[in-house]
């Protein structure tokens, strides 16, 4: 499992250039310092913007510090293969629409 650490406000993050969630390159923006991998020998070390650092914060206030994430995207079409109605075809975008 990857660890990820989040400093806020820290001196580490400018020396960054961009932010490592948004990749703004405001330089004014980038206080927070995230450390991703291995505790004590990150494979990762990135500065992160005032705003991804709040979020990422907030996360952790709200579902303890210690949370576990895991982030999928959703199937939003079936794939030909998982239609089970005769006949039945996905269905495709109308003309000037789309998915």
């Amino acid at each position: 499992m990857t660890f990820v650490r989040l400093t806020r406000h820290a001196p580490e993050a400018q020396n960054a250039t961009t932010c490592a969630v948004c990749g703004t390159a405001d330089a004014r923006q980038l206080t927070d310092h995230l450390q991703v991998g291995t505790p004590g020998a990150p494979q990762q070390d990135a500065g992160v913007c005032e705003a991804c650092g709040g979020v990422i914060n907030q996360m952790a206030d709200k579902y303890g510090p210690q949370v576990t994430m895991v982030v999928d995207q959703a199937q939003t079409q079936a794939s030909e293969r998982e239609i089970t109605v005769p006949g039945a075809q996905p269905s495709k975008p109308e003309a000037g629409e789309s998915h």
